[in-house]
């Protein structure tokens, strides 16, 4: 009997002293606060070095909400003791700008609540800033103006060039290479010759255009080299990806799905179509010359091959390939 009553008065203490570690601290209203329940917003106003996000806090967890804000690190999962912004306290929608990023760099955002029962988080965002710095504008000989935009170390025109003379004022043909076989000379024309597609993608320009010695560029600037092309593509991360980057967004232009687009670098890529033997493949791929053809082997002496930057609407990733001299591409110009 003693043994029984023994173990009866233990097991009475045991259930005495989880039934005390349950009850929690004391609170003058018995009720216990939770954590707030809150959501993250989606970035806004992205920029090579801020964007805007913030939050909605549905509900406080029983407990006033003291303070409230967004935290955010080049890590996933980023908590207060990261980089934080704050936006006030209580419940609602709040908004927080965060600035003094680095440019084209990902960075994972939380929102966060903190009440009496501690910090609880929103669901994290994935946010890359932009790649490029806007630098005003460009106007070439013929009164046509171009953005310019800084992409790591080169300087890129942000549209395509739509001039019809040459940098010393001589005029370029419009013309289509099927009416000049075998003859090098430079010719523009609008896809499917109509101006009204020009109005939106500018012009095309077979090789010999971008070759010609009395340039086509505005002073100042170039066509780039095979080497400037897959130097832009590499900082973008690399050839696999640097086609979404480079591509406009939507499907204005571009035909469904355009993967991977979100015109990151600035770009705003086109898709233009070509000219090769027939206009083909406008809404479905862009192309830029390259001045050079360094280290092509032409299997024949009436097609030769230049190098060309090309992007696609079913790939994210960008290509430096040969393409027909004769035949006609977009040109996009960098500083010298």
């Amino acid at each position: 009997m003693k043994t029984i009553t023994f173990y009866s008065c233990l097991s009475l203490l045991v259930i005495s002293i989880f039934s005390c570690s349950k009850s929690g601290p004391s609170d003058p209203s018995g009720n216990n606060p939770g954590l707030a329940s809150l959501q993250t917003a989606g970035a806004s106003n992205i920029t090579a070095f801020a964007f805007t996000s913030g939050g909605n806090i549905s509900s406080d967890g029983g407990s006033a909400i003291t303070s409230r804000g967004v935290c955010y690190s080049t890590a996933a999962s980023p908590t207060i003791s990261h980089a934080v912004v704050t936006s006030g306290s209580g419940t609602g929608d709040f908004v927080c700008n965060v600035s003094g990023l680095e440019i084209n760099k990902t960075y994972y955002v939380r929102s966060f609540a903190t009440n009496a029962a501690g910090t609880a988080y929103g669901d994290e965002k994935t946010i890359s800033t932009m790649a490029f710095i806007p630098n005003g504008t460009l106007t070439d000989i013929e009164g046509n103006t171009y953005n310019r935009i800084i992409i790591g170390n080169q300087e890129w025109l942000q549209e395509n060039l739509d001039v019809s003379h040459y940098r010393n004022g001589d005029p370029i043909p419009q013309n289509l290479p099927i009416n000049q076989q075998n003859i090098r000379l430079g010719i523009w024309n609008y896809y499917n010759e109509d101006p009204n597609v020009g109005a939106i993608y500018h012009k095309l320009y077979n090789w010999y255009a971008v070759n010609d010695p009395r340039g086509l560029a505005p002073a100042g600037w170039h066509i780039p080299t095979k080497a400037e092309m897959i130097e832009l593509c590499d900082y973008l991360g690399d050839t696999l990806t640097a086609g979404g980057k480079l591509k406009q967004r939507g499907l204005s232009l571009w035909m469904n799905p355009n993967y991977g687009a979100n015109n990151n670098s600035g770009f705003t890529g086109l898709p233009a179509g070509f000219y090769n033997f027939g206009f083909i493949n406008k809404g479905y791929y862009g192309g830029w010359w390259g001045a050079d053809t360094t280290g092509i082997s032409n299997m024949s002496i009436y097609h030769l091959q230049a190098w060309r930057l090309v992007v696609g609407f079913e790939y994210e990733r960008a290509y430096v390939d040969s393409f027909y001299k004769e035949s006609m591409l977009s040109v996009r110009c960098i500083k010298d």
